[in-house]
C-alpha cells in the first residue's frame, strides 16, 4: 500500500505531516473492483474459494488451487478462459460424463453426441451446437463461453445462457443431454 505524505510549512516554521487518507480509500476501492472471488472444486488438490485479479485465466486459478489431480479431465475444460466474479468452477473427473453404455469405450471414441442422437451441451463444439433447434452461431458461442466457467448439471441449466428462454428451451430440450 502506498501512503502519500504532504509536507507543509506554516508561518511558525512547524512542519505538518499528514497521510493522504482520501487517496488511500480510493486505492482500496479501486483494488476491490479489480479482484474476484471464485469457487473451484472437483479434481483440484486444494478446492475452495480464491481471491484472484480481474482477467485471471483458469490455468492460474488451478495453480492457486494446488494444481489438478491425476484424475482431472483436461478435455472438459478450457484452461485459457477467463474466470468471472462469483463463478463456481467444477473440474470434472475423466469419464465422469460417460453414460453406462459408453463406460467401456475409449475416451477418444466418445463424441459430443450420444447414442440417442442428442447433443451433449457440456462437450459439443460451437459448430455441433448449431445443429440444435433454436441455436444459431451467436447462441452456440454463448453456450461455449458459459461452460468455460461452469458446467451444465441438467439440460434446464442451459436457460442460464443469455438468449435462451423458456420458448427456445422447449424447442431444444428433446435434442440435448448433459
Amino acid at each position: 500500500m502506498t501512503i502519500f505524505v504532504s509536507i507543509r510549512q506554516n508561518a511558525s516554521n512547524e512542519i505538518d505531516l499528514g497521510a493522504a487518507k482520501e487517496k488511500d480509500t480510493v486505492s482500496a476501492e479501486e483494488t476491490a473492483e479489480k479482484e474476484y472471488y471464485v469457487d473451484i472444486s472437483g479434481e483440484v488438490k486444494k478446492p475452495g474459494v480464491y481471491k484472484v485479479k480481474k482477467k485471471t485465466r483458469l490455468v492460474f486459478l488451478i495453480d492457486k488451487a494446488g494444481g489438478l489431480t491425476g484424475k482431472a479431465d483436461l478435455d472438459a475444460i478450457n484452461q485459457a478462459s477467463y474466470v468471472e466474479d462469483g463463478a463456481k468452477i467444477i473440474i470434472p473427473r475423466k469419464g465422469e460424463n460417460k453414460s453406462s453404455d459408453e463406460a467401456g469405450a475409449d475416451a477418444s471414441e466418445i463424441s459430443a453426441g450420444d447414442t440417442s442422437g442428442k447433443i451433449n451441451i457440456n462437450q459439443a463444439s460451437a459448430e455441433e451446437l448449431t445443429s440444435i433447434p433454436g441455436v444459431g452461431t451467436v447462441i452456440a458461442q454463448r453456450i461455449v463461453e458459459y461452460r468455460n466457467g461452469a458446467r451444465f448439471n441438467s439440460i434446464e441449466d442451459i436457460k442460464n445462457v443469455k438468449g435462451i428462454g423458456d420458448a427456445t428451451f422447449e424447442k431444444m430440450k428433446g435434442s440435448i443431454t448433459v
